[in-house]
């Protein structure tokens, strides 16, 4: 028997119940999911050590549709927890070396 993908979604979410959903990654998809199951508990976007506050407060993309954390969680209710997917490739021997302390305090 065939289901629509709704009521599929449904039981697996009802099925997880003990564990909290994270949506992502970019603003669209996000937005779209709202519109069709609710705001999720939790939305995940993706930032480079290198770009924090385009990811974070301006917005950049990355080739997966606009990642933009503020945008995305203002559009969601206040309990809403956000998970960071942070890049590092490349940034390794500076992160360790404190040089982007600053970055990571952002």
């Amino acid at each position: 028997i065939m289901r629509p993908l709704a009521a599929v979604a449904a039981m697996q979410l009802a099925r997880a119940a003990a564990y909290e959903l994270c949506v992502g990654q970019d603003v669209g998809s996000i937005l779209n999911y709202t519109k069709v199951f609710g705001p999720p508990p939790c939305v995940m976007a993706y930032a480079s050590i290198d770009n924090l506050t385009a990811a974070l407060w301006t917005g950049t993309a990355y080739g997966s549709g606009l990642e933009h954390a503020s945008k995305t969680l203002d559009a969601m209710p206040p309990s809403t927890d956000i998970q960071l997917g942070l890049w590092l490739v490349g940034a390794e021997a500076r992160l360790a070396s404190g040089a982007l302390d600053g970055a990571v305090e952002e």
